[in-house]
């Protein structure tokens, strides 16, 4: 995308890495007293939806949920504010990929994510949700907050070997054992679950089911659900037709393959409970894998 060195209050932006429905994602540096200077990336409202106060609250509400989140599998958001008219966010920058981006690069090599990279990003990613999902406010009360957009897009895969979880825009905190009644379908349709596609009460499973949908997606090398039509796949995604990833894959384990179509059990009573007893499940993998007990 085209570079553009503006000022944004305390930030002066240098290029454009990326837009979505509802905001403008920038690289830009925080710069200080001699010489200082942080590389940062700010996330400032499309102009067009600032002036709509439902948009502004479901964008303040964004930054009050990612605020509260602490764990190194979570994008860090550092400050929060309004510059001549515009909510923005500022995150920390990270160095590296989203999963789609090397998912797309793997496909055009005609290429499968190695099974122990997989584990890896697929466990990082689990015990991220597995925080959020038993989160704990500043008064000790255990909530969930539930991600709602849980995609390849929005894992970041970093060049030290860390994976981040993106995105909390479209996240609920409801109480810990409560569950999302909302009719609103947020998040998107290729990684959404059978309970959100039916607009029925959602919990954290919805996003155990959506990771399920990015593992199988990185071990088999090819889209789950997506299909030409957004009406098809939904129907799709209602219909949970699920094949085991070793039928794309041979090198996919049986153990493996339990793990994955566990998490995409169409009844979320038939999935795990959380994100960290995924990633717990997926480490009892890698560890049969590789001998240890």
């Amino acid at each position: 995308m085209s570079s553009s060195r503006t000022r944004f209050g305390a930030y002066l932006l240098t290029d454009c890495i990326g837009q979505g429905g509802m905001a403008v994602v920038y690289r830009a540096k925080r710069e200080g007293w001699s010489g200082f200077e942080k590389t940062v990336v700010v996330k400032a409202m499309l102009p067009a939806l600032a002036a709509h106060r439902e948009h502004v609250d479901r964008f303040i509400a964004e930054a009050k949920v990612a605020a509260q989140l602490s764990h190194p599998g979570i994008v860090q958001v550092n400050d929060f504010g309004v510059f001549q008219g515009t909510p923005y966010l500022v995150m920390e920058h990270l160095n590296g990929v989203n999963l789609s981006q090397m998912l797309n690069a793997l496909a055009q090599a005609r290429k499968r994510m190695p099974i122990p990279v997989a584990l890896v990003v697929a466990t990082q990613m689990c015990h991220a949700l597995g925080y959020a999902h038993g989160f704990r406010d500043s008064s000790g009360t255990r909530r969930q907050i539930i991600h709602s957009d849980v995609s390849p897009s929005n894992v970041m895969v970093c060049r030290d070997g860390s994976v981040k979880l993106l995105d909390f825009g479209v996240a609920k905190v409801i109480d810990a054992y409560d569950y999302d009644t909302s009719a609103t379908v947020q998040g998107k349709f290729p990684y959404m679950s059978p309970e959100q596609v039916n607009r029925l009460p959602v919990d954290r499973r919805a996003d155990v089911f959506a990771a399920g949908i990015v593992v199988h997606e990185m071990l088999s090398g090819r889209r789950l659900f997506a299909a030409p039509t957004e009406l098809e796949t939904l129907r799709r995604v209602d219909a949970c037709e699920v094949a085991p990833p070793s039928v794309y894959n041979p090198e996919v384990s049986i153990g493996l393959d339990g793990v994955v179509l566990k998490a995409l059990a169409r009844d979320p009573a038939d999935r795990f409970d959380s994100g960290d007893e995924m990633a717990a499940a997926l480490m009892q993998v890698e560890r049969v894998g590789s001998g240890r007990q």
